[in-house]
């Protein structure tokens, strides 16, 4: 005849902790998981918006750049511009459209996987007086002070930006016009 031993009170709560410690294990493991991957997403969000930034600032030396060497001054944006200039009242130049505007074109910028932009410039005394862009004005190559609007965008961060240039003039013949930045500010998103 085999003995049994007697059944102790303790099995019962030796499962029950068994099982609170389970439960606390998948707690602590669902709470890691939710807090890497918040930071993540948070991570992955501060790295487009800070190349949105980037394709922003390249945009505003590329057209700089345009104007030294006497080339457009519309990059991305000459199509939309030619919309613009065909309409009964053209919209102020002051704020840059939509990507999603109709003739807007956006260029990728290719050390920056994702971002794009689109930038222009405009002689600063046209806005002083209110002018259009097709009046007759002087160019941006030629105007003393210029306006660069350039925005940036990749995946859903956009930064936009105006920086005014003064123009130096070239210190010989035949060497081009510089430009040197005398205010920089990031303008806000259109709604």
């Amino acid at each position: 005849m085999m003995r049994q031993r007697p059944r102790s009170g303790n099995q019962g709560f030796a499962m029950f902790l068994v099982m609170v410690y389970i439960f606390m294990a998948v707690a602590v493991v669902a709470g890691v998981s939710t807090a890497v991957l918040s930071a993540h997403r948070t991570t992955d969000n501060l790295d487009a918006s800070r190349k949105a930034l980037e394709a922003a600032e390249y945009g505003e030396v590329q057209v700089v750049s345009g104007l030294s060497g006497g080339s457009g001054v519309d990059l991305g944006l000459a199509a939309w511009r030619k919309l613009q200039e065909q309409t009964p009242a053209p919209a102020p130049l002051r704020q840059l459209p939509a990507f999603s505007a109709p003739g807007v074109a956006p260029l990728r910028v290719a050390a920056l996987p994702g971002a794009e932009y689109v930038a222009l410039a405009e002689p600063l005394k046209e806005h002083a007086q209110g002018g259009d862009a097709g009046a007759g004005a002087a160019s941006p190559e030629q105007a003393e002070l210029v306006v660069v609007y350039a925005a940036g965008r990749c995946g859903n961060a956009e930064h936009r930006l105006e920086a005014v240039y003064r123009a130096v003039p070239a210190r010989q013949d035949g060497m081009p016009k510089t430009f040197t930045r005398i205010a920089w500010r990031e303008i806000s998103l259109p709604r």
